[in-house]
């Protein structure tokens, strides 16, 4: 063997990507320590916590229907916001919404037990432990390697976003998972009711539902109905008429923008048309991102044709186009959206090409340090488009799985997909 065939395999024996995400966990250390020193907490640190601690407090001294008035809320933000968001670079104040439905408020009610500083590293501890209990978990059901998945899922891009911003997409993991388990086994009643608590976002079930629908899923379908009818139930209980016309109002918001929504910085067409429209002025952009949600929602539609068969292969893939495409459509989708996609990126990893599987998880965290460091201005607009630009990658690699394993079926001596009975295909 030559000098240079042995340093090769040296290198390649190099263990790179534990190197990588020591490296970034030491920087999200520094970025955090930075950002507190120059911004303090709930300017930027912290922002959507921050949001569920006054609601759930508002929710205890104004009633649920009370959440959902942002005038309301500023007059419980702007103390703790002057209070502790202090440094040289902290912003000016804009209310921070809480667009839940009621019973899901009652969730941030414990935050109210500490003070604000404590609750949330209390908060963040349980969230963080939470996702890393439950990865444990799915491993164990997917017959996967926790060590493989331990440190790039808690590291990447969109957990850290999760984790600093104080986000609740730990629990949509949960329930995502949940339902992906309960459903590709047949369990219908659970899958249904695990399903339900996406409602927490439910602009997450825009396609997913009429998906299943076209799978013809009508007993998993009915159990969500009804799980979904005694949260609107208690939600009604709760706040009353009044309150949820004010949520309706709230989530109407959303389609013009409110001041904390950041649309530049999403993982949708939407982000890409504004982030264009910055450079190339005029309906043009507009129009090509209208094109792009309409060609994409139609494939995340036609994926439902294979929720039809929990038990192949090709449901875990068609679940995973779907919400991949339902994070570009939608009009409201930050990076710590991304979260839940692990539970399905995880689910067909054993059929999915290892370099769009690895490049999903390294790529958006690889390029925030770099950005941060070279046009700090853009670091958070550039993660946003690349996931954008790796759900649509994902969205056409699984159109085409799904296509060419129908064209295998109709067509024979077509390769059909991989299987994965040994848990390597595909790795």
């Amino acid at each position: 063997m030559s000098w240079l065939q042995l340093s090769f395999r040296r290198i390649q024996a190099f263990p790179w990507r534990t190197l990588f995400w020591l490296a970034m966990a030491v920087f999200y250390t520094l970025f955090v320590v930075g950002v507190l020193r120059m911004r303090g907490f709930f300017d930027y640190l912290a922002s959507d916590y921050f949001a569920f601690r006054t609601s759930a407090a508002i929710s205890l001294e104004h009633g649920f229907a009370g959440v959902y008035d942002l005038a309301l809320q500023e007059q419980y933000q702007r103390p703790l916001f002057e209070t502790y968001a202090n440094g040289p670079l902290h912003g000016i104040y804009a209310p921070v919404p809480t667009p839940f439905l009621p019973p899901f408020i009652l969730l941030f009610w414990p935050l109210l037990l500490l003070a604000p500083i404590p609750a949330f590293v209390g908060w963040t501890g349980l969230n963080a432990a939470a996702l890393a209990l439950y990865l444990w978990r799915l491993c164990r059901a997917l017959g996967l390697r926790y060590g493989e998945f331990l440190f790039p899922v808690l590291l990447s891009a969109a957990a850290f976003a999760t984790l600093f911003f104080g986000q609740v997409n730990v629990w949509l993991v949960i329930c995502l998972g949940e339902f992906y388990l309960a459903s590709r086994q047949g369990r219908d009643l659970p899958a249904g009711l695990w399903l339900s608590g996406i409602l927490l976002k439910p602009h997450l079930l825009i396609l997913l539902i009429p998906g299943l629908l076209v799978g013809r899923r009508f007993r998993l379908l009915a159990s969500f109905a009804a799980a979904s009818l005694a949260l609107l139930l208690l939600s009604l209980l709760l706040a009353g008429p009044s309150g949820l016309l004010a949520l309706a109002r709230l989530l109407l918001g959303y389609t013009s923008g409110l001041p904390t929504n950041n649309p530049s910085v999403m993982i949708n067409w939407r982000a890409l048309a504004v982030n264009l429209g910055a450079f190339l002025p005029g309906p043009g952009v507009w129009w090509v991102a209208g094109l792009g949600m309409a060609v994409t929602a139609a494939l995340g539609l036609a994926m439902g044709l294979r929720l039809g068969r929990p038990a192949s292969p090709l449901f875990g893939l068609a679940l995973l186009g779907i919400y991949a495409a339902t994070c570009a459509v939608t009009w409201h989708a930050h990076v710590n959206l991304g979260l839940p996609e692990v539970v399905l990126l995880m689910g067909a990893w054993p059929y999915l090409p290892r370099p769009l599987s690895s490049a999903w998880l390294i790529v958006p965290t690889l390029i925030f340090p770099v950005a941060f460091v070279t046009v700090p201005g853009l670091a958070h607009q550039l993660v946003g488009l690349s996931l954008l630009a790796l759900n649509l990658v994902l969205v056409a690699w699984v159109a085409w799985a799904l296509w060419r394993q129908r064209q295998h079926e109709v067509l024979p001596g077509r390769a059909p997909l991989p299987a994965a009975a040994d848990g390597e295909a595909g790795r």
